[in-house]
């Protein structure tokens, strides 16, 4: 992978301490020889290219993730489809907020992949994710996401492509951090 881009720190006037808390923006090149489906890898030269936000808020009560991307990946093995997608995440959460707090104790994920040349639907996904801060120690949080999986045959090509695939999956995510 290769980054080309802008970093910013967050940073307070008077404070030492960065920590995680930056933020980047930029364009992230990945390369590949192989590519996977159901557990047997392909040879395949691919490359992936996206626009990329991304950042970290990190203070003493509170924590603020957020991602946001757009790009595609394309195939040199014909078996596999290009693709373009779209996704969106961010993770919230404030240790001084009531456990109920559903805005500032919570998670969302997002993202949809096109077909490159027909802009068919390949795959979507959506989660969200309610979060508990516990006191176990500092910044200990317990949570449980509930979400949607969809992809079909549109995925793979050629030899790989599975006809007439739907597949809905029903995403139960439990999660601790600490």
């Amino acid at each position: 992978s290769f980054f080309v881009g802008r970093m910013m720190v967050f940073k307070r006037k008077n404070g030492e301490h960065i920590g995680k808390n930056r933020a980047y923006i930029g364009y992230l090149a990945t390369l590949g020889n192989y590519s996977i489906k159901d557990n047997y890898a392909y040879r395949d030269r691919w490359v992936e290219v996206e626009f990329k936000l991304k950042g970290t808020r990190e203070k003493e009560n509170k924590d603020l993730d957020w991602s946001f991307r757009v790009g595609g990946r394309f195939h040199s093995n014909d078996n596999f489809t290009d693709i373009i997608y779209i996704g969106a995440r961010r993770s919230s959460i404030d240790y001084n907020k009531t456990v109920w707090s559903f805005i500032y104790n919570s998670a969302f994920n997002a993202s949809l992949s096109f077909d490159a040349q027909t802009l068919q639907l390949t795959e979507g996904e959506i989660l969200f994710e309610k979060k508990w801060p516990v006191d176990w120690g500092e910044k200990t949080s317990l949570g449980l996401g509930f979400g949607y999986l969809y992809y079909n045959d549109n995925k793979y090509k050629g030899e790989l492509k599975e006809d007439g695939v739907d597949n809905h999956q029903l995403i139960i995510r439990p999660n601790f951090k600490w």
